[in-house]
């Protein structure tokens, strides 16, 4: 994310409300803008589809649409982490002409890979389908792969408005079609498909604007001796982690239902899931910013301090900044998200009765609000270990959590409906409370860890 945090910083005018709250809009569409437009133009197509044509039947391609973008992230979860790491390496030594063919590169190898698996993979998923049906899932899920890579060098792009009005235009161009269109389920797909081949190109005109290179193609990322496993296994394990409570609940007899094919979906839990993803966004929004600017100021005036062979009063001075940067950034954080998530408690019956949601989902919503604040914070902590470059005890966390998850998700499924949700709380509850004992002695320890144990 290198200069966002300058840019953001240019915004803020003074103490005055509206440059602060510029600011943080920023850092909401930089950190769940390409989520919630998504989920917007998600919503308007199954209102449009239900409602507007008086169909039931293309609701289906929502979920269809919603279980490829999830097997998306977690095919492309390994790499993810991985390839952002080596294009902050390249623009900190200096060498962006070497990010455009590293960019080129990934795509070289990982999209033939992910082209096979598809085939393989829904071929199996939907053995009843139209050939039609079948390779639009298949392009649209290679499509998705090449979103999620382009969208790391997007993000990190200063013209960040540019990068937003891609996605709107992308799904706007899909909730159109299936305005004017009315498709039937093969359609939706298609047009699901051409929307995000429409937001893949805007992104990659984006990327070569920006990074200019003499180079087409480099394979440097692929350098087994210089890939970053750790990194590659923390993506796995966490995304799996997140994934995994909803996969159970989709393919449980008991709180599961058969859509289309092999897909599942749950009736029980994904409704509140989805609704109680959404209220993080405050949150997520005032640390993005906060990480990008002060703790990230912070975390270079440390490690330049070591470099530059500063004294060990002002390196220790330095450590100090960090670890206060961090306090206030987390404290911050979950203080205006508790805030977020009180107000949304309390007005849950409103928002469900205006949304014409049953009030029979209230107490599971309200248990995964908690459980979606616990991941909050969870996922904060992570971002901060590396940050400071603590790939295996993120690592290690990330693969706590996805046993956590899984184990205690199943447990409370056969435990009851009383007790839905509470796994994915608990496991949450229990990783926050680990990774905050973690970095807070990682920490205390920097210094020394730095300099005895390199």
């Amino acid at each position: 994310m290198a200069g966002i945090g300058f840019v953001l910083n240019k915004s803020l005018k003074g103490d005055r409300l509206s440059s602060v709250l510029k600011i943080y809009s920023y850092a909401g569409m930089l950190s769940a803008g390409a989520w919630v437009s998504s989920i917007v133009a998600l919503l308007l197509v199954g209102f449009i589809t239900a409602f507007v044509h008086g169909s039931q039947g293309p609701l289906d391609g929502l979920i269809v649409y919603a279980t490829t973008l999830a097997f998306s992230l977690i095919a492309t979860s390994p790499i993810l982490m991985p390839f952002t790491r080596h294009i902050a390496n390249l623009i900190f030594a200096g060498k962006e002409s070497k990010v455009l063919p590293t960019f080129f590169g990934a795509f070289a190898i990982l999209l033939p890979i992910a082209l096979i698996f598809a085939v393989v993979f829904f071929n199996f998923l939907y053995p009843d389908q139209s050939v039609i049906f079948v390779y639009s899932v298949i392009l649209l899920f290679v499509v998705l792969c090449a979103i999620w890579i382009a969208h790391i060098l997007a993000t990190g792009l200063e013209s960040f408005r540019s990068v937003m009005l891609s996605y709107v235009f992308a799904y706007g161009f899909i909730v159109w079609a299936t305005y004017y269109f009315a498709p039937m389920l093969d359609g939706l797909v298609v047009i699901f498909l051409l929307g995000n081949i429409f937001l893949l190109l805007l992104l990659m005109l984006l990327i070569i604007k920006k990074y200019i290179s003499d180079r087409l193609i480099s394979y440097s990322f692929f350098n087994p001796k210089k890939f970053y496993w750790a990194l590659a296994l923390s993506g796995i394990f966490y995304t799996l982690g997140s994934w995994i409570d909803k996969i159970i609940f989709w393919y449980n007899i008991n709180t599961g239902a058969q859509v289309i094919g092999k897909v599942h979906f749950s009736i029980l839990y994904d409704i509140p899931i989805f609704l109680a993803y959404l209220s993080i966004i405050p949150g997520m929004s005032v640390f993005f910013y906060r990480l990008e600017s002060t703790f990230a100021e912070k975390n270079d005036f440390y490690f330049n301090a070591i470099r530059e062979g500063a004294t060990l009063d002002t390196i220790e001075h330095h450590r100090l900044g960090i670890t206060n940067s961090a306090k206030d950034t987390l404290r911050e954080t979950l203080i205006i998200q508790a805030i977020f998530s009180i107000g949304i408690y309390l007005n849950a019956p409103i928002i469900f009765n205006f949304l014409n949601i049953s009030s029979l989902y209230l107490s599971l919503f309200n248990v995964l609000l908690v459980g979606v604040y616990l991941q909050l914070g969870f996922m904060s902590m992570l971002a901060l270990l590396y940050y400071i470059d603590r790939r295996i005890q993120a690592m290690w966390l990330s693969v706590a959590f996805f046993v956590l998850n899984a184990s205690l998700s199943l447990l409370t499924i056969y435990m009851g409906p009383s007790f839905f949700g509470y796994g994915f709380a608990f496991s949450l509850l229990i990783m926050f409370c680990a990774s905050t004992i973690v970095l807070t002695n990682l920490l205390g320890r920097l210094s020394y860890e730095t300099f005895m144990l390199q």
